[in-house]
C-alpha cells in the first residue's frame, strides 16, 4: 500500500472519528435540554398544584 493511500485512508478515519464525536455531543446536548424542559413543566406543573 503506497504510502499517500494509508494518509488518506487515516485522514478520511479521523474525520469520521471526528463527525461522529460531533454527533454523539450534539445528542447529549438534545437530551440535556430535553431534561431540562421536562423538568421545568413538571415543577411548573407541581408550582399550580399548590396554588389550588
Amino acid at each position: 500500500m503506497p504510502p499517500a493511500t494509508l494518509l488518506d485512508l487515516l485522514l478520511a478515519t479521523r474525520s469520521l472519528a471526528l463527525l461522529a464525536l460531533d454527533f454523539s455531543s450534539l445528542y447529549a446536548l438534545v437530551i440535556v435540554l430535553y431534561k431540562k424542559v421536562l423538568v421545568f413543566k413538571l415543577s411548573a406543573r407541581l408550582s399550580s398544584l399548590k396554588d389550588l
